[in-house]
């Protein structure tokens, strides 16, 4: 009886220890995520005071998609930086300066902005070529591409690096325009000599699924990128390697 009660306390501790664990990771990451956010509001900010310096912190919040209060809150911390110098012209009228500190923040800021940017880009890359590395896919392999023009460019240079040259773009238009190709409306194209049919992360990518499988393509031949419910991409795999 002893052991028992001794087994069921360790349980409930370890079990204690694991949501305590969990909530604080949550709150940590929750942190990140605010801080990263505000300071991409703040660059928002800067740029728009420095392309209108009388434009009201109705308008700044309304641009930057965010209440009323919070752009109060985010212009007071950078009036008390200073980052922006502000001057009241009249009754309840502001102007907004961006000074020479505010220069150099908006600077390191944007470079921040830009080494993120780089650092998402890399790893969707690597992301993409795992996943098509995974496909039975060969020089010869003639593959359709459609989707999300970002990641269809991507997974195009991914596939290129991979030797294979025939690639067709198809688009659910077929008018836009890719890498300075025209692109191929989805329903005037025959997909049934092509080994694969890739889907780039898009609204209407399960729509498109069904669209290709109701044409006869096999679904074994079509594979969505960034699928979270695909069995190809393996995080587990992603990490260990």
């Amino acid at each position: 009886m002893t052991n028992r009660k001794y087994k069921v306390t360790i349980n409930k501790n370890m079990r204690s220890l694991f949501e305590h664990t969990l909530t604080e990771t949550y709150i940590m990451r929750k942190e990140k995520e605010d801080t990263e956010q505000n300071i991409y509001r703040e660059l928002q900010i800067l740029e728009q005071m420095e392309f209108d310096p009388r434009i009201s912190q109705r308008n700044l919040s309304q641009k930057l998609g965010i209440a009323l209060g919070l752009a109060n809150l985010l212009i007071k911390s950078m009036v008390q930086k200073g980052y922006v110098k502000a001057s009241k012209l009249g009754w309840k009228r502001w102007v907004y300066i961006v000074t020479p500190a505010g220069f150099t923040r908006k600077l390191q800021l944007t470079l921040a902005y830009i080494d993120r940017f780089f650092d998402q880009y890399k790893n969707v890359r690597e992301l993409l070529k795992h996943q098509l590395g995974n496909l039975d896919l060969n020089s010869e392999s003639r593959i359709a591409l459609l989707g999300n023009k970002e990641f269809t460019e991507l997974a195009y240079i991914c596939l290129r690096d991979m030797g294979i040259t025939e690639i067709d773009v198809i688009s659910e238009s077929g008018n836009e325009k890719f890498l300075g190709n025209d692109t191929i409306k989805i329903e005037n194209i025959d997909l049934t000599n092509h080994n694969s049919i890739i889907l780039g992360a898009h609204k209407n990518s399960i729509e498109n699924k069904e669209l290709l499988i109701n044409k006869g393509i096999p679904e074994s031949r079509i594979t969505l990128l960034l699928d979270h419910t695909s069995s190809i991409l393996n995080t587990d795999e992603l990490e260990s390697s």
